[in-house]
């Protein structure tokens, strides 16, 4: 640390570190306080929401799926990097609209337009138009 920030910084980091060592650790029953119970459960069901969406399965399984649609190998693969590409584009968006709108709107609005999404999906091949042009949108 002192070949890096020198050692008067070094000197005041191991203090910090020092500390940190004696500080208080919270137990485990304290997230089930009034205050945090609210979050703990809204952060629980936000991470199972993500999971029961599907969105990694179908981004892993996106050249499968669209070959199975009826696109030539190359397209789906194609396809499957232009969907990570924009998949990518709209995340480094996020980080701006965050500042300005906040989280809770913006996860709304996606899981509201995830849902839309796979509901489509489903209803797509549910109803066997899969084939149809339905699959490219």
């Amino acid at each position: 640390m002192e070949r890096i920030a020198g050692r008067e910084i070094a000197q005041f980091e191991m203090k910090e570190i020092q500390a940190s060592f004696h500080a208080r650790v919270g137990a485990w029953s304290e997230l089930l306080r009034p205050g945090i119970r609210r979050a703990v459960l809204v952060g629980f069901c936000l991470a199972i929401l993500v999971h029961f969406s599907g969105i990694n399965t179908i981004i892993d399984y996106a050249p499968s799926i669209l070959h199975s649609a009826g696109w030539n190998i190359d397209s789906a693969l194609f396809s499957t990097f232009v969907i990570g590409l924009t998949n990518f584009g709209f995340t480094i968006v996020s980080f701006w609209t965050i500042d300005r709108y906040g989280r809770r709107p913006l996860y709304i609005v996606g899981s509201l337009g995830m849902t839309v999404t796979l509901l489509s999906l489903m209803t797509v091949v549910i109803t066997g138009q899969f084939r149809d042009w339905w699959s490219c949108c």
